[in-house]
């Protein structure tokens, strides 16, 4: 499958959802996820039909926290519960529904509420949030965890689209800490998916290739940025990430693969490493640094 990017990208340079898709066809892209980093948009189910029926030929993914359903910044947390989550997993697949997604992904979130810090220095154009507050026990907030997930398989089977949890950066807090907790999480639950970041795997573990070797088989979607042992969601060739052998993986050939960067890349690097992938898989060009 060829390269996607996330329409987080051009919500981070202050786009609307529908100029996103946009921006994203107009570089070349036939892939687009629908990413978390989105304003709130009024009849924004309206803007998703539209965007389906001027591109349909394009493919999509959906990935938390869209589309959003509050107009204050916000951050989905599987630990409160289907109280909290309700909404934004509905949201979700009724938007995933509408686009014939092949994916449908979120955040698993943390052991204690999450607060805005505002618009990031370093991440431009995100919204960054941090934990606070009293950090719960794991075996505490895990019933909360697995109702929401229970309640999105649901949704994922009625509607046929797979739901993967994403791994996230393993700072204290988080729901899931070590790579163990996430193999629990899916000897429970058969039709559970997962989708890698690769930034955040060298991030938290120092190594992406753990997940593919002892979880291949659920992954159905991968984020593909780099990590230069301070920051991820670099462009691909400018940190430390073995490239090579990461696309040497199968499973990369066959699952959607997005870009997920904010606004201080530029679009010209996007346009670089969109072409070393797809030089990798389309004439057995090796990506190079």
């Amino acid at each position: 499958m060829k390269p996607g990017i996330s329409s987080s990208y051009f919500a981070a340079l202050g786009h609307g959802i529908y100029d996103s898709v946009v921006s994203a066809e107009a570089l070349g892209f036939s892939l687009v996820e629908m990413g978390a980093a989105h304003a709130y948009e009024k009849d924004v189910f309206d803007t998703i039909e539209r965007i389906k029926k001027k591109f349909p030929s394009l493919d999509f993914t959906v990935h938390a926290y869209f589309p959003p359903a509050h107009e204050i910044p916000h951050q989905v947390n599987l630990s409160k519960g289907l109280k909290e989550n309700r909404t934004i997993i509905d949201g979700m697949f009724r938007a995933a529904s509408i686009l014939e997604a092949k994916v449908v992904s979120m955040h698993p979130g943390s052991k204690a509420r999450y607060i805005s810090q505002g618009k990031s220095s370093v991440f431009s154009g995100f919204t960054i949030f941090r934990a606070y507050g009293e950090e719960k026990k794991r075996e505490e907030i895990m019933p909360y965890v697995e109702e929401c997930i229970e309640y999105a398989l649901g949704k994922s089977s009625s509607v046929g689209i797979p739901f993967a949890i994403e791994t996230m950066q393993r700072v204290n807090k988080s729901v899931f800490l070590e790579r163990e907790e996430y193999l629990e999480v899916f000897a429970k639950y058969q039709d559970l998916r997962l989708l890698i970041d690769i930034g955040h795997c060298y991030h938290s573990y120092n190594d992406p290739f753990w997940f593919l070797d002892n979880l291949s088989d659920r992954v159905v979607e991968m984020h593909v940025h780099d990590f230069d042992g301070k920051l991820d969601h670099i462009p691909l060739g400018t940190g430390i990430c073995d490239m090579e052998k990461l696309f040497s993986y199968e499973i990369t050939k066959k699952i959607p693969l997005i870009f997920e960067h904010a606004g201080n890349i530029s679009k010209e690097d996007i346009l670089k490493e969109k072409k070393l992938v797809e030089n990798y898989y389309e004439h057995g060009k090796k990506l190079f640094r």
